[in-house]
């Protein structure tokens, strides 16, 4: 078994997109966890392919931080969004 180390993104959502990416991969990381809510904003998803171009071994972990249903109906259409997104560029494949 292989372990790969993830950067989460929370908690540095006042990083640029490009220097976040940038930090994880100096670090050594093996890729990202980020709200997929947000993946819209910011240019994520350009990014995020020009990334895995380069490093196609880069690893995405796209989640989507559930509390309550009440609570997640503003933002529900925006994960849904993302998730046909992130599912219509073929996560996995070149």
């Amino acid at each position: 078994m292989q372990l790969h180390y993830i950067c989460p993104h929370w908690g540095q959502e006042q990083t640029p997109p490009e220097a976040f990416i940038n930090k994880v991969i100096a670090a050594g990381y093996a890729g990202i966890e980020i709200n997929a809510g947000g993946l819209e904003k910011a240019h994520w998803l350009p990014l995020l392919k020009s990334t895995r171009e380069k490093h196609p071994e880069f690893i995405v972990v796209a989640q989507y931080p559930q509390s309550s249903p009440e609570a997640d109906q503003p933002v529900y259409h925006l994960y849904r969004s993302g998730a046909r997104s992130l599912y219509a560029r073929k996560p996995g494949q070149r």
